[in-house]
């Protein structure tokens, strides 16, 4: 049932797009990005372990013009957290060692974009969609012997995304050039993690 929503919402936009005034290269555009982000809100794993502050994201997506300000952009990233142990949580003797975890979201949004005829220039955009947190598996071994495991989770759950950035114009006629930052949250157990990615990327 998911993915058929996430079909039909496609499928809307794209028809949307159709409303566009003329029907050229610059309507669609679909876009790869790579970045850094940053961790805005305490998440903690079921052991005295947390989520590194600084990760790792990459993210593709498309940009669909609906009028001349106005686009419409559906987005999928990932992020790949490391891992931070809690100060003295740990005795001499123990070894902890974490899997790494990941946040993946499917944002749809809107896009305010400059009044220019191939989109370039300074936009903003709001997006609501879903996430998934993957926790990795934390062990902790003890050089007299033993030790315990704290097993994977999984989480899904609402997100939401404000941003904005800004692309260049296309480039001897190929791509765009593209850099952009957004706050998104996502809604797991009761608690909102935040996360603020910085990215770079090239549209086409």
């Amino acid at each position: 049932m998911v993915r058929w929503k996430w079909a039909v919402s496609l499928g809307l936009m794209l028809g949307c797009a159709g409303t566009a005034t003329a029907w050229d290269r610059d309507a669609v555009q679909l876009h790869v990005t790579a970045g850094v982000t940053a961790k805005t809100s305490p998440h903690q794993y079921n052991s005295p372990a947390r989520l590194a502050n600084a990760s790792r994201i990459v993210g593709v997506g498309a940009s669909i013009r609906l009028r001349q300000t106005l686009g419409a952009s559906i987005d999928v990233d990932h992020t790949s957290f490391g891992a931070e142990f809690e100060p003295a949580a740990w005795a001499p003797e123990q070894f902890p060692s974490v899997d790494r975890s990941s946040l993946t979201t499917v944002l749809l949004g809107l896009e305010a974009r400059a009044h220019t005829a191939d989109g370039h220039g300074p936009y903003l955009s709001a997006a609501i969609g879903a996430g998934r947190l993957s926790l990795g598996r934390v062990s902790v071994r003890d050089m007299n012997g033993g030790g315990v495991d704290y097993p994977a989770t999984h989480h899904t759950g609402p997100a939401i995304a404000l941003g904005g950035g800004i692309r260049t114009p296309r480039l001897f006629g190929g791509p765009v050039l593209q850099i952009g930052v957004r706050s998104v949250s996502m809604l797991s157990r009761s608690h909102w993690l935040g996360i603020i990615p910085v990215t770079a990327g090239i549209a086409f």
